[in-house]
């Protein structure tokens, strides 16, 4: 029994096969040696110690703004996170995870913090204490992996940082003190790495409420606050096919309500509605879409719920199919009303009978009770060789109809 615990202890360091038996006496190794290397700095990883081998990024161009993290085995790094290192904060743009000795990481030198208070970018903020994210400024294209780009206008900055529960109270209205200057944020992206966010600035007037000594922006900006309202309410149904909504919005700048303003309508789902650039939405199909208006940087949505409503097909069926009648002689009809080709037994009928000679004279005559017509026909023999209509349709609906033509013929 001895033996056969050892054996899995065995198992257990040196692994079940060859490869990870190659593979755990690797990781021992590194393991050994990593904080003898003298590539090992003990950092701080979002705030927490952890030892790192950090050597350049490219051995042959130099970059001093650039490292790669060498992680021990078994820990990690991943994009986004924070590194303090050689007394600057650096970001992790890219990381690969897919190497079974270690977790390998691309750090970026910061350049510059964001300083911000929550009530800045929330109306109900979590807590009014000052908000500090480094991140990298730059002008133009920043090139954080060399497969991706970002290409912004001319008169912006990019602002690269960490996509975390801090950055998101970032907004397009928030603003920063950066150098000296007051910048308003244009837009945000998502689409470099999961862990950053691409913020986009616009360099703004400096506001007299700005602390330009600690860096610290007010909320409210010298340049125009724009605002956009969808009168229609935040939501409408359009229930028939190519239904149509015009709709009616409200703009403003600094409080004050502008005439033919520029807006913009984007439909987040075309199939379903789309939008004309004059705000009129078109239903196109069943479900629901998102109808948003910009003004500005200002922006209003509606939810559309469109529904393909088809209309129901009624006619009449008349039983027995028989046309003949003779003198003297009665024949009972029955109607069915069929909806969409499925009898409905909901519906009610009423009856008339007509010559289709149009004469007056009384050919025959009918007895009616809902669904079933009693048909007699004269006993006159002068009323041979004649035809009636007799016509049944809905009670409800006097467009459904259905007429039966009827020969009435001698005895014999």
């Amino acid at each position: 029994m001895a033996n056969w615990n050892l054996y899995e202890t065995r198992m257990t360091i040196d692994g079940n096969t060859e490869r990870d038996n190659q593979i755990n006496t690797i990781k021992n190794s590194v393991l050994n040696n990593f904080a003898n290397s003298p590539s090992y700095f003990l950092t701080l990883r979002n705030g927490i110690e952890q030892g790192f081998n950090i050597v350049e990024e490219n051995e042959i161009i130099k970059n001093p703004n650039k490292k790669r993290v060498i992680c021990r085995p078994d820990e990690t790094i991943i994009v986004g996170d924070i590194i303090e290192f050689d007394n600057s904060n650096w970001i992790c743009t890219e990381n690969d995870t897919t190497s079974e000795i270690y977790d390998i990481g691309i750090i970026s030198r910061c350049n510059n913090t964001l300083l911000f208070y929550p009530s800045q970018s929330n109306e109900n903020p979590i807590s009014n204490d000052l908000i500090e994210i480094p991140c990298i400024v730059g002008k133009g294209n920043i090139n954080l992996d060399t497969n991706k780009f970002l290409s912004i206008p001319a008169d912006e900055n990019l602002i690269i940082c960490p996509n975390n529960s801090n950055s998101s109270y970032i907004n397009e209205n928030t603003r920063f003190i950066l150098s000296g200057s007051a910048y308003i944020v244009q837009g945000i992206d998502n689409i470099s790495n999961v862990g950053l966010l691409n913020i986009r600035v616009k360099q703004d007037q400096i506001s007299a409420d700005d602390n330009l000594e600690l860096g610290i922006a007010s909320y409210w900006s010298n340049q125009s606050v724009k605002e956009v309202y969808i009168l229609n309410g935040t939501s409408a149904s359009l229930l028939y096919t190519n239904a149509t909504l015009q709709l009616d919005i409200e703009c403003k700048d600094n409080g004050l309500v502008v005439e033919n303003p520029i807006v913009s309508y984007i439909s987040d789902n075309t199939y379903v509605c789309t939008v004309d650039e004059n705000g009129l939405i078109t239903a196109n199909g069943t479900g629901d879409a998102i109808i948003t208006v910009s003004y500005g940087i200002a922006s209003a949505s509606i939810t559309i719920h469109s529904e393909m409503v088809v209309n129901d097909n009624y006619n009449i069926v008349i039983t027995p199919t028989e046309d003949i009648l003779k003198l003297s002689r009665s024949i009972s009809l029955t109607a069915h009303a069929m909806k969409n080709g499925v009898e409905d037994l909901t519906r009610h009928f009423v009856w008339s009978l007509s010559n289709k000679d149009g004469s007056s004279n009384v050919y025959a005559t009918i007895t009616q009770n809902d669904n079933v017509c009693v048909v007699l026909a004269n006993s006159l023999s002068s009323v041979a060789n004649k035809y009636v209509i007799v016509r049944c349709e809905l009670t409800t609906d006097n467009t459904v109809y259905t007429d039966k033509e009827i020969k009435i013929i001698n005895l014999f």
